[in-house]
């Protein structure tokens, strides 16, 4: 960083020209140095402060408004700018949507690949859109949201999930001691049958104290499904992927936040599959079937594998009730790719929805069991593009990339690629 200047503030001003994959906006001052701001918008001319260095040059704590971006929003929430949970929504939505494929592009540029210019497709709910959502409970059991200055009114949460958000909240007002033996809680908004979701986290030794507590819970909110992390069995929710197929989903599995949109993702990969031809499918990093099962329901035979037992055991109930040929593992990705090419077992597609850590360990592994189709999903921009570089060097081409607006108002995207073998 030979030659960055070392003062505290910039006394020049900044306007703001792109999103970084972190929610941070970056600038350059006029001597060429970059800056990153977080709580601005691309396009918002700025003065910077508090400076510290970061990879890119430098980082502000801290800025001044000199002058708004044009295609900034009046904010739906009042409180957006200190809760921190929605750093896009000044930005009106298109504008948005425009940012998280610039940021999709660079990301994909730098990991030297030429793709086609994706696509986004956005949300069917700009507002409104999220199904569950953590809370803390302090120590006399009072919940709270994790963030102090989040609003009851929260405008993403669905109108479900905000009814059962104050719900709780009012109940642990009322009864503390229900809350008490709990550190931390995750809200989900009803499944197909009108029944929420209720995960607790206990404190260490609670024991009985939580057993209890979730006997006396149970009676005050009848219409939610609780569960406690470490006590088996852990309930399901019954929910929907695409219309006519859904999945029991275990209260501590992974599960998208917007349901609408995670239909146009499934949708999509599911109208290619068809399209290609494709009669079976290896679905790795499966959760609990939200592809596996939605392919199975076009008539694929559908393998799917996943670490988590509880989701794999779901998978199985779910596929008996709706008749629909799919088989799942409790195994890493890795280790299943390893057993299955022992067996000699082939597939027509493989799907690799990792973590937001992605799937590099796994990747060239999966490729090695020579697929004609792939197909990558990931939340994350950086790790899509190394593990689609990847891909891409172990005999694969890109044939799609779309985006999903999956989080709106947020710097997050899903992004799914689509490819062929070459070789």
């Amino acid at each position: 960083m030979h030659g960055l200047p070392q003062r505290r503030s910039l006394s020049d001003e900044l306007t703001l020209t792109r999103l970084l994959p972190n929610g941070e906006c970056l600038g350059f001052d006029a001597a060429g140095h970059a800056v990153s701001v977080r709580g601005a918008v691309p396009g918002d001319r700025v003065q910077a402060h508090d400076l510290s260095r970061a990879a890119h040059g430098f980082r502000a704590r801290r800025f001044t408004l000199i002058e708004a971006s044009p295609e900034r929003d009046t904010p739906r929430c009042a409180v957006q700018a200190s809760c921190g949970g929605c750093g896009l929504m000044p930005l009106a939505l298109p504008a948005q949507q425009r940012e998280k494929l610039a940021s999709l592009s660079h990301a994909l540029a730098r990991a030297g690949l030429a793709v086609r210019a994706p696509s986004l497709q956005a949300s069917p709910h700009a507002f409104g859109y999220r199904n569950r959502l953590r809370l803390r409970i302090d120590a006399t059991g009072v919940v709270h949201f994790f963030n102090a200055e989040k609003r009851p009114d929260c405008v993403v949460l669905e109108p479900d999930l905000r009814e059962r958000v104050a719900r709780v909240r009012a109940l642990s007002e009322q009864a503390s001691e229900l809350f008490a033996a709990f550190e931390h809680l995750e809200l989900r908004s009803a499944d197909l049958c009108g029944i929420g979701g209720l995960w607790l986290a206990p404190r260490a030794s609670t024991g009985e104290a939580s057993t209890q507590a979730v006997r006396l819970l149970a009676a005050e909110l009848p219409d939610f499904a609780i569960g406690v992390a470490g006590n088996a069995p852990v309930p399901w929710q019954r929910r929907a992927i695409v219309e006519g197929v859904f999945a029991l989903v275990p209260l501590d599995a992974f599960v998208q936040v917007n349901s609408a949109t995670n239909a146009d993702l499934v949708a999509w990969l599911r109208a290619w599959a068809v399209e290609v031809g494709a009669r079976s499918v290896l679905d790795l990093y499966a959760g609990a079937g939200n592809f596996s099962l939605a392919l199975a329901a076009r008539g694929l035979r559908a393998t799917a594998v996943e670490t988590h037992a509880a989701s794999i055991d779901a998978l199985a109930e779910a596929s008996r009730l709706q008749r629909l040929p799919c088989e799942g593992f409790a195994r890493t990705a890795h280790e299943a790719c390893l057993e299955l090419a022992g067996a000699g077992r082939s597939f027509d597609l493989v799907v690799l929805d990792p973590p937001r850590a992605g799937a590099l360990a796994t990747a060239a592994l999966a490729a090695s069991l020579g697929a004609p189709h792939m197909a990558l999903c990931s939340c994350d921009v950086e790790s899509f593009a190394r593990d689609l570089g990847v891909l891409t060097r172990h005999g694969y081409r890109v044939h799609a990339v779309r985006a999903f607006d999956m989080f709106p108002h947020t710097h997050h995207v899903e992004v799914l690629a689509l490819l062929q073998r070459t070789l």
